[in-house]
């Protein structure tokens, strides 16, 4: 599914049927790039569920939970932990470990993006974005999982932002939702997609998740989500990485399935992020136009039509 709206992960459609959740405190991310959610009186209520441990840790036992002896909380499987301080420790500790791996991974995609004279028409670039793949060691290994909790709030997330866009609540909801399931990719790559919305954007800390997001897989996006390509692409220019940005919106736009859908996201992200976005989008028609379905669309036209018309101003 290509992006839209530079790219908005959310479905409209989604289901709107989700849980009252007050926000919390920011939670902390590393030096530099915090992640700023607007505090509130209340505390957020957990949502009630039943959990599922995924790859428990050696030596841990279904009697765990009833031994007096203290027990690591994410080790418990019948106790609902708290998301926003869970998602803060995994934000501070462990994401940016996760991304330093996944970006040697990454880097392999974009240089095969970067020198290709055909991005359309390359199998090199989606093989080697098929062979994205995690660090030996997984510090996330072992962790308790609350898939339904995660469901829940990433739906709530997404029914927030279809009604009001990426308001303080909407990053709030998809922070816990993380907190509950940071293995999935959909809902890491929300969360890293509303720290662009913000204001003022968060571009480190959602290029970090980002590159995170991309190293989870499965049957429907072998290569990664679209969505956090574009994400990563945003990030990376909107952070001063102009070559990773540029790589990486060709990395879209040998993944996208619509080549014209792809082109109008990309001339929507200018119009949305700014003059930091132009040059990488432009380069990004400009390898469109190489392709005989880029040349026949007006939408994919290099020179861009803020180009050809004035010279500067943005598109509109």
């Amino acid at each position: 599914m290509t992006f839209a709206r530079a790219p908005a992960p959310f479905d409209p459609a989604a289901r709107t049927a989700s849980p009252t959740v007050a926000p919390r405190p920011a939670i902390a991310t590393p030096p530099g790039e915090p992640i700023r959610v607007a505090a509130a009186d209340q505390e957020a209520r957990p949502v009630p569920s039943t959990a599922r441990a995924v790859a428990p840790a050696p030596g841990s036992s279904a009697t765990a939970a009833s031994t007096p002896a203290p027990v690591p909380a994410l080790k418990i499987a019948d106790a609902a932990p708290d998301f926003v301080a869970r998602a803060n420790e995994l934000m501070t500790h462990q994401v940016p470990r996760l991304a330093q791996h996944a970006e040697r991974s990454v880097a392999r995609v974009l240089f095969a993006a970067g020198r290709s004279e055909h991005v359309r028409d390359d199998e090199t670039i989606r093989a080697s974005a098929v062979a994205i793949s995690r660090g030996p060691v997984d510090p996330l290994a072992g962790m308790t999982l609350r898939p339904q909790d995660a469901e829940r709030l990433n739906d709530a997330a997404r029914a927030e932002y279809a009604r009001r866009g990426g308001t303080p609540e909407a990053l709030m909801l998809q922070v816990r939702a993380f907190g509950a399931d940071p293995l999935d990719a959909e809902i890491a790559g929300n969360l890293a997609f509303l720290l662009l919305r913000q204001r003022p954007a968060q571009p480190e800390a959602a290029r970090q998740l980002a590159l995170h997001a991309l190293t989870l897989r499965g049957a429907r996006n072998p290569e990664g989500r679209i969505e956090d390509w574009a994400t990563l692409a945003i990030a990376s220019a909107l952070s001063g990485r102009e070559r990773d940005a540029r790589n990486a919106f060709l990395v879209t736009l040998a993944l996208a399935p619509n080549l014209e859908r792809q082109c109008k996201a990309a001339l929507d992200v200018v119009a949305l992020y700014g003059e930091r976005l132009r040059a990488p989008v432009e380069a990004m028609l400009q390898s469109a136009q190489a392709s005989a379905r880029g040349q026949q669309s007006a939408l994919c036209e290099s020179p861009p039509h803020w180009v050809a018309s004035s010279g500067a101003a943005a598109p509109r």
